[in-house]
């Protein structure tokens, strides 16, 4: 019942290492819990530079005059070449 979004925020993260796997990346250092791409209009957006072989989480949400709303479900994504 709210109004509709005016963009979206997209975020998504890798699982790294096998069992008992974390999620995100380190980047220098530094463990990067989430990547996002900011202002996304419409209903698609393309991830780019994913890793062969990987899991990744995706979750989504949208902004509009009333400020960001809460996050979507979140999605799992297994690259090729996935089982």
């Amino acid at each position: 019942d709210s109004a509709p979004a005016w963009h979206y925020s997209v975020e998504y993260q890798r699982k790294v290492g096998g069992a008992g796997a974390l999620w995100g990346r380190v980047f220098n250092g530094t463990h990067c819990s989430w990547q996002r791409l900011d202002d996304v209009g419409g209903t698609s957006a393309v991830i780019d530079k994913l890793e062969m072989d990987s899991v990744y989480v995706l979750r989504v949400r949208g902004c509009n005059k009333a400020g960001f709303g809460e996050y979507s479900e979140e999605v799992y994504l297994h690259t090729p070449p996935a089982p």
